[in-house]
Formats: structure tokens, sequence, C-alpha cells
């Protein structure tokens, strides 16, 4: 017993020994600030020689600027996630595995925004395949010529409960969009408390960001003229532990009167200005705090493994915001307003 028990903390202790040497790579808020003043092609060095060799050198001869960068983050990011799952230990395996539906979940949105909007469009390179949907999949179901199809093929074999049920306007992305966030975080949720013993504080995580994307979907339907009956039918039906807002609540009250609680809320300490934009980018900026937590508490569990994933992606997304500003000729202020800052120092 105490054999098993002490090959179990050897197993965690080399996993998140391994995970603190990867936070050392992770790009600095300083280092984002001398990005921003770099041409694509400078960008594209640096992140070679910080943890995205493989992919800028792999993809270098066919691809420049903008659209190397953006095609090697999203491989990188897919790269990090299956080598994770290879130094991992079996509950942080199985964690880690049902954290990836999220992935799933977005590179469906991705195929329906080009079957819906775009059906020129190459995503091939805008996906992050995984390990339950995977690229060939994902070039199928890109290939269907309606959502009603795609949603049809659609399934997670960890989730239970036909989506399509949710779903009462396919013509409208939005509400689809919306539908594949309730189903995801319904059954994460659920998913996590199946596991028990080592990942309370990562359910907790789920939950708060299940309700800053409520937040942010109460804003938008707000502004738009949206009724409380219509954004309620809409939001992530997670239990509100998290210490920011209640969803329902918002939704009676007017755009103004939102604003004024999310300032008095804790992510109210990073709303610099209370535009769209800015609003979402300080809920993305509590949310990477609590991320941050995650990575340093509890170093034998699973809490490291899961917060550096959460940074990564946040690295991910500021690499292409700063490329496609560079792209569009946006100068760094517009960049360092949109980036989000705080996974390394």
């Amino acid at each position: 017993m105490k054999s098993g028990l002490f090959s179990s903390i050897k197993n965690y202790s080399y996993a998140n020994a391994r995970i603190r040497a990867r936070r050392g790579n992770l790009i600095t808020d300083q280092e984002y600030r001398k990005l921003g003043k770099m041409e694509l092609a400078e960008i594209a060095e640096f992140m070679g020689n910080r943890g995205y060799g493989p992919e800028i050198e792999e993809m270098g001869d066919a691809y420049e600027g903008e659209d190397l960068i953006e095609r090697a983050v999203r491989r990188n990011f897919s790269r990090t996630y299956q080598e994770l799952m290879e130094i991992a230990p079996g509950p942080i395996q199985e964690l880690l595995s049902i954290y990836s539906h999220k992935f799933d979940i977005e590179n469906v949105k991705t195929v329906l925004r080009k079957v819906m909007r775009d059906p020129e469009n190459d995503i091939s390179e805008m996906v992050v395949p995984t390990t339950e949907i995977g690229r060939k999949d994902l070039e199928r179901l890109a290939d269907m010529g309606s959502p009603e199809e795609v949603m049809k093929e659609f399934e997670i074999s960890d989730f239970d409960g036909d989506i399509t049920d949710k779903i009462e306007d396919f013509s409208e992305l939005g509400e689809i969009e919306d539908a594949l966030d309730i189903y995801y975080y319904t059954h994460m949720v659920e998913k996590v408390d199946d596991i028990g013993g080592k990942s309370e504080l990562f359910r907790k995580f789920l939950e708060l960001e299940a309700g800053l994307k409520n937040i942010s979907l109460v804003l938008r339907m707000k502004k738009r003229g949206y009724d409380y009956g219509d954004i309620v039918d809409r939001l992530i039906p997670v239990p509100a532990r998290h210490e920011l807002l209640e969803s329902e609540e918002l939704a009676s009250l007017s755009y103004e009167e939102i604003l004024e609680k999310l300032k008095e809320s804790p992510a109210g300490d990073f709303i610099e200005e209370e535009t769209s934009a800015e609003i979402q980018q300080a809920l993305e900026r509590y949310k990477l705090k609590q991320g941050i937590r995650l990575m340093h508490e509890d170093q034998l569990g699973l809490n490291p493994v899961l917060g550096y994933m959460v940074c990564k992606e946040v690295e991910a997304k500021n690499l292409r915001t700063i490329a496609r500003a560079k792209a569009e000729g946006l100068g760094e202020e517009f960049i360092d307003r949109n980036l989000v800052k705080g996974v390394a120092s």
C-alpha cells in the first residue's frame, strides 16, 4: 500500500516538475511589449526560439507573416496537449482528455462558421484536432452542406444527450454556439465531479469560466435589445458558486446597471474602459488570474497541469492577436490594450 502511494506521489512529482520547466518558457509581459515593436518575420523568429521551433521550421517554407504565426500557434498548442498527455499520471490524463472537449467545441464552431458564412474558406489550419475529433473528421464535417448536417454528425463520446434538441433555429449561428457552450459546460462539471478527490479547484474554475461566458452573453444580448426570457434561455445552467455575479439576476438589469455591478465585482479591478472589447478583456484577465492560481496550487495534484493549459491558451490567443494586428497595420497601443497579461513575469 505504501509502495503504491509512494509511486503515485512520484508520478505526480515528475509531471509537475516537467510543468514547472514549461512554465519558465511562457512569454512574459515584458516580452509581449518587445513583440509589439517587431515585424512579423521577427516575431516568427522569436517564437522559433521559444518552444515553437518545430512548427516554424516545418511550416516556414509554405507560409509567412500572419499565416505562418497563426498556423504555428495552433499546431504547437495541439502538440503541447499531446505531450502533456504522455507525461501525465492516469487521473490527470483522464481530466485532460475531458478538458480537451473544449477544443472539440471550438473546432465545431469554426466548421459551422465555414459552412454558414464562407464555404470556400480553408479551415484545415484553423482547428486544433484532438483524440476525440481528429483532422479528417473535421474536414468531413466542413464539407457538409448545412449546419443541421454538421450538428447531426457531431458527437462527443463522453457526453450524453442529443444537442440538436436544444437548437430551435439552425440559421442563427449565435444560438447554435450558445447551445454548444451549454452542452460542454454542463457535461464537463458532471465529469469532473466523477473523478473526485483531486479536482475540486478545477471544477470551481470551470464554473467560473461558465459564469464569465454567461456575463458576456448577457451583455451582448442586452446591447442588441433581447428581453429577459430570451437571454435566460441561452445561459449555461451551471451552479453559480463562483465569486462574481449571478447571471439570471444580471439578465433582469439594464446594460448600464450590469456594467456598474461588474465594476463593483472582483473583475472590476481589471476594467479600464467601458467599451465592449475592454469589458471582454477584463473578464479574460480575471479568468487568467484564476488559471494562474490553479497553476501554483496543489503541487502534487491535477491543478498545475490544467493551470498551465489555461495559461498556454492565453499565450496562443495573445500571439494570434499580435499577428492579426500587425497584418492590419494596427499600432503598439492597440496591441497592448488587447493582450491578456500576467501569465508570466
